[in-house]
């Protein structure tokens, strides 16, 4: 055998080894993975047990963790960059689900859960003050309040079977202002500082009707839309109409009415004209003119 033919025999020799030892490479990798996912994923009824898992980024920083809290219960917790709290997810020992979104001084800003009184959203500013929170109650009602200053409620909305409901309040939490909205229609009032109702405005089957009351609730004034026929009355303190004014088919009419509510006096302008009469407290007619 001359010296070439044993070289390319050699070399023939060579590329069989290569090709079996990246053979073997390739099998052996593919039994390491295998091994891997086999030991990574549970098969059957394989468990995995362990008090605490945590996630570290690649400088080695803490970023999230699984583990057993204090109280007994299972917690989740996502770490920023300098190793604070940010996020929470936690269940309480009544089973109550519950996130926390901390600032960056560790502090809950905001916070969703769900207790036996229904699933809620509570919104805080950075001295920790409850500002704003939206939840739902057992019989699913929603209801939505916002707080400002000394942390009184100043805006609440809410929806119940009788329909919606807006409420705003003073600094003092004294209703001022409701609008709401029922069955027979929408309706706006407006309250004092005592909380007591001074006006009201509704829409109502017969038309709309806006009532003004004193501080001792009761109707002073009243303008409504009665089957196309607009009025306005007014009451004395004790509460007889002193004054009515309105617009029939025939023209307006001002009527003048005693502290007994009685008629006494009547201008009007029909179809023939201006005219007025005047009565006695019996009703009987003392003056017309024409």
């Amino acid at each position: 055998m001359t010296t070439e033919e044993h070289m390319v025999k050699l070399q023939a020799a060579l590329d069989t080894a290569q090709s079996r030892i990246r053979w073997i490479i390739w099998c052996g990798a593919l039994l390491i993975i295998a091994c891997l996912l086999i030991a990574v994923k549970p098969r059957g009824n394989t468990i995995i047990r362990a008090k605490q898992f945590v996630l570290e980024d690649r400088n080695h920083k803490t970023r999230a963790q699984i583990s057993m809290e204090e109280n007994g219960c299972p917690g989740l917790l996502i770490l920023d960059d300098n190793g604070k709290t940010r996020a929470q997810l936690s269940v309480d020992e009544k089973g109550y689900p519950g996130l926390f979104l901390l600032d960056e001084n560790g502090k809950t800003r905001a916070l969703v859960g769900a207790s036996e009184d229904g699933p809620g959203l509570f919104v805080r500013d950075e001295n920790g003050k409850l500002r704003a929170q939206i939840n739902v109650d057992g019989v699913g009602c929603p209801t939505l309040i916002m707080r400002y200053g000394n942390n009184r409620s100043r805006i609440q909305m809410n929806m119940d079977n009788d329909g919606a409901v807006f409420l705003m309040l003073d600094e003092n939490g004294v209703l001022r202002a409701k609008m709401n909205v029922s069955k027979d229609g929408p309706v706006l009032s407006m309250h004092d500082e005592n909380g007591m109702l001074r006006a009201k405005m509704n829409v109502g089957k017969d038309g709309p009707v806006l009532s003004i009351r004193d501080e001792k609730d009761k109707p002073r004034a009243q303008m409504d839309m009665d089957k196309d026929t607009p009025e306005i009355i007014a009451w004395d303190a004790r509460g007889k109409i002193r004054l009515k004014l309105d617009v029939g088919k025939d023209g307006p009419s001002l009527s003048m009415h005693d502290e007994k509510g009685k008629l006494r006096t009547l201008i009007g302008v029909g179809k023939k004209g201006p005219g007025l009469a005047t009565l006695d407290e019996s009703g009987t007619l003392t003056w017309r003119s024409p």
